[in-house]
């Protein structure tokens, strides 16, 4: 699944979405460095990974870090 970004004037919000797993989103965004070419831009950073819960067929659960490096 593609990442997602959404960009406002001092803050970038970077999502990911998994099945059954928000710390593994979180952890995707780090691995592959979705914030780093954002880093110059002077930006509070927010990952933000989205559990999506087979069972319940919907989100269930969120993670978020502030920053990306």
């Amino acid at each position: 699944m593609e990442f997602r970004r959404v960009l406002f004037r001092s803050i970038l919000f970077i999502f990911e979405f998994k099945v059954d797993s928000a710390e593994a989103a979180i952890k995707q965004i780090k691995e592959r460095k979705y914030y780093e070419k954002y880093l110059s831009d002077n930006k509070d950073i927010f990952m933000i990974g989205i559990n999506y819960d087979c069972k319940i067929k919907n989100n269930s659960d969120f993670k978020w870090e502030k920053d990306g490096g």
